[in-house]
Formats: structure tokens, C-alpha cells, sequence
């Protein structure tokens, strides 16, 4: 009993090493497994937070290596892509700006022409009106004249005997008058 007692505990010691080595051998795999995934998991975070020059250390082969090297290819890659479309947004920006630009200096254009025609438009109504002014000034002097010559004549005739031609005067001037009228009326 004592022998088997004896053996007993040594089995149960042997089995407390296996059990304590393989707890060893376990807690030094897992960790061989988890240090390079947490990295790796690491790297993605900044990578998903924009920093993409980020570039994982390659430690390991197989799976992880493997795994390691895509994160630094798809780092790579997304870094290169960003950069591309900084590049396209920039060149784009400058050809807006100087849409913007060329736009705004033809609208400048624009309103300067506009501003020197309604000039133009404005010269050429005061010449109008001081030809219309001269015109109806003009005509209507002669209407005031002739209508006063009309009026003289009146008097001739009521005084003079050669009634005929004095009548047939007031009727040519009249009709002077009628024209003249009617010539201010077209213009």
C-alpha cells in the first residue's frame, strides 16, 4: 500500500508536469497565434482610420506571414489610391477655380458691354430728341408763320376789293398749314 501510495504520487507529480508543461506549450502557441493577429488587427485600425502608409513588420511565415504581407499590399495599394484621388481632386479644384474664374471676368466683360451700349443707346436718344426738338421747332415756327400771313391776309381781304385773289391766297396757305401738320403729325 505504501508502495503504490509512493507510486501514486509520483504518477500524480509526472502528471502535474505534463499538465503544467502542456499549459506552457498551450499558453506559448496561443500566444504565437495571438501576438501576430492582435499586430495585424493594429495595423488595420490605423489603416481604417486613414493612415496608410502603414506597414506591418513580417515576422512569421505560412498563414500569418501570408496574412501580414496582403495587410501591407492592401496598405500599400489604398495608399497609392488616396494619394491618386488627392491628386485628381487637386487638379480638378484648380480647373474649377479657374472656370470660376474665366466666368466671373466674363461676367465682368458682360456688364461693361452692357453698361457701354446703354451709353450708346442713351447718346443716340439725346440726338434724336434734339433732331425731333429741331424738327418740331422748325415746323412749328413755319405753322405760326404761315398762320399769321393767313390772318394779315384776312384783313386785306376785308378791306381790299380783289377779294378773289386774297381768298385764293388764304386757301393756298391753309392747305400749307394742313400739310405741314400733317408732315409734324408723320414725324
Amino acid at each position: 500500500l505504501s508502495q503504490q501510495r509512493h507510486r501514486f504520487m509520483i504518477e500524480m507529480l509526472m502528471s502535474l508536469l505534463a499538465l503544467g508543461a502542456s499549459e506552457t506549450m498551450a499558453w506559448y502557441l496561443s500566444s504565437g497565434l495571438t501576438r501576430p493577429l492582435r499586430a495585424a488587427m493594429d495595423a488595420l485600425h490605423l489603416i481604417r482610420q486613414g493612415r496608410t502608409e502603414t506597414q506591418m513588420r513580417i515576422d512569421t511565415g505560412g498563414e500569418i506571414g501570408d496574412l501580414q504581407m496582403s495587410i501591407n499590399e492592401m496598405a500599400t495599394s489604398l495608399h497609392h489610391a488616396k494619394q491618386n484621388l488627392e491628386h485628381k481632386v487637386e487638379e480638378r479644384t484648380k480647373e474649377l477655380t479657374a472656370s470660376r474664374n474665366a466666368a466671373l471676368k466674363a461676367d465682368a466683360e458682360k456688364r461693361r458691354l452692357i453698361h457701354q451700349v446703354n451709353t450708346i443707346v442713351e447718346a443716340e436718344r439725346q440726338s434724336i430728341a434734339v433732331e425731333i426738338h429741331d424738327e418740331l421747332n422748325a415746323s412749328l415756327i413755319a405753322l405760326r408763320l404761315e398762320s399769321e400771313r393767313i390772318v394779315k391776309l384776312a384783313e386785306k381781304a376785308r378791306q381790299s376789293e380783289a377779294q378773289e385773289a386774297v381768298l385764293s391766297e388764304i386757301q393756298t396757305g391753309a392747305l400749307s398749314i394742313i400739310q405741314q401738320a400733317l408732315s409734324l403729325y408723320a414725324n
